[in-house]
């Protein structure tokens, strides 16, 4: 009896292995069986981050153009800790025509530029001289380099005659939704939390 029982707990290890597993592929999948159409956008920023001394990256959707990364943290679970380059990219979408300044904020170097055009390039803060932005959407795109030591803080905000220096609305960023890198890397962040979550390391 003793030989049957461990027959059927090997069994129900070896079934539960599979089904972690599938479970991985078919994440790993998904990016290639629901691939967006090429012009469609999608909320958020498309952040890139790499390591300045190694050639990987890791992409994700960022609400926002902002990051802090503490001292001897990683910016990114599949990144090693250490100084890093992030670059946000997408448009900034206006209901209307304005002038418009922007201004960073934390330390390290910024660079930042609008429809082609650099329009900040700044270490350790700065302010933009004012921008024309058309109505609808400005192709955007930011370049964080971060300090060598020490805490990496960045924000962007805005500012236009009407209005002071502040955070442009979340749903004021997108980003081109058929980028296949973004969707390779977020298919292996949702893959690390379901295989957290099943505890399929305990299998």
């Amino acid at each position: 009896s003793g030989y049957f029982l461990s027959g059927i707990l090997a069994r129900l290890r070896w079934n539960s292995l599979l089904k972690a597993l599938l479970v991985l592929l078919v994440l790993a999948l998904t990016p290639f069986l629901a691939l967006a159409s090429p012009g469609e956008s999608a909320p958020g920023l498309k952040l890139e981050l790499t390591p300045v001394d190694r050639n990987v990256s890791d992409t994700r959707v960022a609400r926002l153009p902002a990051l802090v990364v503490r001292a001897g943290e990683s910016a990114s679970p599949f990144l090693d800790p250490g100084p890093f380059t992030a670059t946000w990219s997408g448009e900034l979408n206006l209901p209307l025509r304005e002038r418009y300044r922007f201004h960073a904020e934390g330390n390290g170097r910024l660079r930042v530029s609008i429809n082609g055009q650099v329009v900040l390039d700044s270490g350790d803060g700065g302010t933009s001289d004012w921008v024309r932005l058309q109505k609808g959407a400005n192709v955007f795109q930011a370049t964080y380099q971060s300090p060598p030591a020490g805490d990496a803080v960045v924000r962007l905000r805005g500012s236009a005659a009407d209005h002071p220096a502040e955070s442009n609305p979340p749903t004021r960023w997108t980003h081109p939704a058929a980028a296949p890198e973004l969707g390779r890397d977020m298919s292996m962040r949702r893959g690390r939390q379901r295989f957290a979550e099943r505890q399929c390391v305990r299998c």
